[in-house]
């Protein structure tokens, strides 16, 4: 070893595990509000846009928005409006992708914050063939380019049983829902195209959540910060 490299400071590299979450830290600091504790809204605040779409189809717009994070994920989160658009939720984000056990809105309004999009369904006798439609449209979503290969897209799908009727499809962006009674693949693909990437806080990490992890487990804190859930 040279002088010259005796006197170079030394380099410390990182391992994945810990930039990962390093990484997490980041971006949960810029994320949202941290609320200190958590009063449901009593009135939902929105104005229909749209209401002579297909089956039945609304397009609706949230007139205020609100982003606190509710640290304790133990509760119960009670949105005003269903779908809801914004407001509160917990500081993890869901997994993207499909989820095969309903996915609690703290998370995936979170997802939306990002810039995301969650297509939701209830089905109360079974809608298998429209799941199916919901599923071709996501996974045929334009790769979104800030998402790794594994990501490919800002973009989930999940049971929502507490929509307020059934059956009952709904796409939701960042301050902005689309719902119908049945999948109207244009009218999805439409709003998709308008409001995709229109979160306050653009940005496509994979999320730390998955439900279905917490529901095999029964902890919801039992998933990989930052990594993928992969199940057997």
């Amino acid at each position: 070893m040279t002088r010259e490299q005796q006197n170079q400071p030394k380099q410390h590299k990182l391992s994945p595990r810990i930039a990962n979450a390093v990484l997490l830290g980041m971006l949960l600091a810029g994320c949202g509000q941290d609320a200190e504790s958590y009063t449901p809204p009593t009135s939902c605040d929105e104005e229909t846009l749209q209401s002579d779409l297909q089956c039945e189809g609304v397009i609706k717009r949230a007139l205020t928005t609100s982003r606190n994070h509710i640290e304790d994920e133990s509760i119960e989160l009670q949105p005003a409006c269903s779908p809801p658009t914004q407001g509160d939720h917990y500081p993890r984000w869901s997994v993207w992708g499909e989820s095969t056990t309903p996915i609690p809105s703290g998370y995936w309004i979170h997802n939306l914050e990002h810039g995301g999009v969650a297509l939701l369904y209830r089905c109360d006798e079974g809608c298998d063939e429209s799941v199916a439609a919901l599923r071709k449209i996501m996974e045929n979503l334009p790769v979104d380019l800030s998402c790794s290969s594994e990501v490919g897209t800002r973009s989930l799908l999940t049971e929502d049983p507490t929509l307020p009727f059934s059956p009952m499809f709904a796409t939701v962006a960042w301050g902005h829902s689309y719902s119908a009674s049945c999948v109207v693949e244009d009218d999805i693909k439409a709003f998709i195209a308008e409001h995709y990437g229109n979160g306050p806080e653009s940005l496509c990490g994979q999320g730390s959540y998955s439900s279905d992890v917490a529901a095999r487990t029964g902890d919801r804190s039992d998933s990989a910060v930052g990594e993928s859930m992969t199940l057997p």
